[in-house]
């Protein structure tokens, strides 16, 4: 892929994304959204599916292997750039006792119980009570995506209920960026065995985890901070100006973040100890590619969406897909990796599928979730109570099989 692509990829949404009415809302973010999903579905394809013989081509390893690189930081970015522009744009429903507010703590669990009950090893307590190994149990404790986006934006839902003030929740946030950039290192060089595994897997990658808050929380902090000056600077400065401030900072956090991966000495001489120069220097891009966004959506989508209120339908789906982005998440790694349920599709053609048939699955997989996400948000907006009584007897059932399994089995 040559390095042009994501410019003719982005020229082409400008050029067709029109008809929606702009309502206040940031339709940069809508983008921004949707291609952390675009990258997501495309990126756990080739990984599940692709022959290892293809993942070792210089195309693979290059080009494919560091524009994917930016798909969990764009996930996490993101969802912190969601939660503060809806957390700044209504922030009186936050600071105080609410049903948003209540909604929102309802979401965050919601995240925590997906995220480890797609770590479990069977759907069985018996299973989990009796058969669990040592490999089993250091899995369910392992910090995914889920995990890290429910407890960092469960806390700064918390930090907005007791602080109360913008200027102090801001502030508060940007002390623990900085904090974990510089504890990171120290941290993972550390011996944290004593530490129980259910609190470990958020500090270090010693169990396994994927994401733990050390130092991965920080790209959701950034992606709140983010919203906070946007709007800020918004009402202070023109639209250019705000564009090129992202794109300055942008251009120091690559600057900070290259050399430091590549010069820095890390005391414990662990090359993961560079991980906070690398989540600086991914931040980097995202803020370059984020201030390019920013500045087609005022100066080109905005008036497209004035002038043709009607327009073409596709930046409404962009939408719905970017805030869908939970229930595409989890439908997504049933099908490609499978989950305590089920067996991932197509079991046999696992890490032994061509470059185009692993695509076809691939656009097969995005067009799936697209109808997916379609009818999962109809549901939501037009069947309210039907969708909330779904979610209960859903639940409910999936907790009485998992109590029940195998226990109903030794009875007979």
């Amino acid at each position: 892929m040559e390095e042009a692509t994501p410019y003719v990829y982005i020229l082409f949404l400008i050029r067709n994304i029109i008809g929606m009415k702009a309502a206040n809302r940031w339709v940069f973010v809508d983008i921004f959204r949707f291609t952390a999903v675009v990258l997501m579905l495309q990126g756990h394809t080739f990984d599940a599916y692709l022959s290892p013989e293809i993942k070792k081509m210089a195309w693979f390893q290059g080009n494919h292997t560091f524009i994917h690189g930016f798909t969990s930081p764009i996930f996490l970015f993101s969802s912190g750039l969601a939660f503060g522009v809806a957390t700044f744009r209504k922030w009186n429903h936050f600071t105080s006792w609410s049903p948003a507010l209540w909604k929102r703590i309802r979401r965050y669990l919601l995240l925590l119980a997906i995220g480890y009950w797609l770590h479990l090893a069977y759907f069985s307590f018996a299973k989990i009570l009796t058969q669990m190994s040592e490999k089993n149990i250091l899995f369910f404790f392992q910090i995914d995506a889920l995990q890290i986006i429910g407890v960092t934006l469960a806390f700064c839902q918390f930090s907005v209920f007791i602080l109360k003030k913008k200027k102090h929740f801001i502030t508060l946030l940007s002390l623990l960026f900085l904090s974990i950039f510089f504890i990171t290192p120290f941290l993972w060089g550390s011996d944290l065995t004593s530490i129980p595994l259910v609190i470990r897997g958020y500090l270090d990658k010693s169990i396994g985890s994927y994401f733990p808050l050390f130092p991965w929380s920080m790209y959701l902090f950034a992606g709140i901070i983010s919203a906070f000056l946007f709007r800020n600077w918004q009402e202070k400065m023109s639209n250019n100006q705000v564009s090129l401030r992202f794109a300055a900072i942008g251009l120091l956090f690559i600057l900070i973040g290259k050399p430091g991966m590549e010069n820095w000495i890390n005391p414990f001489r662990d090359p993961d100890g560079v991980y906070s120069f690398l989540v600086i220097h991914n931040l980097g891009y995202i803020l370059l590619i984020i201030s390019l966004l920013y500045w087609v959506d005022q100066f080109f989508l905005q008036p497209m969406i004035e002038k043709n209120p009607h327009g073409l339908p596709i930046l409404k789906n962009i939408t719905l897909m970017g805030q869908e982005t939970l229930a595409i998440y989890v439908m997504h790694l049933f099908i490609v990796y499978g989950s305590p349920l089920n067996q991932s599709v197509l079991p046999s053609m696992r890490y032994n599928m061509e470059v185009l048939p692993a695509l076809f699955y691939a656009i097969l997989l995005f067009v799936s979730m697209f109808y997916y996400a379609k009818f999962w948000s109809w549901f939501k907006k037009e069947r309210p109570s039907d969708f909330k009584t779904f979610q209960y007897i859903g639940v409910g059932l999936l907790l009485y099989l998992f109590l029940i399994n195998d226990w109903v089995l030794h009875l007979i």
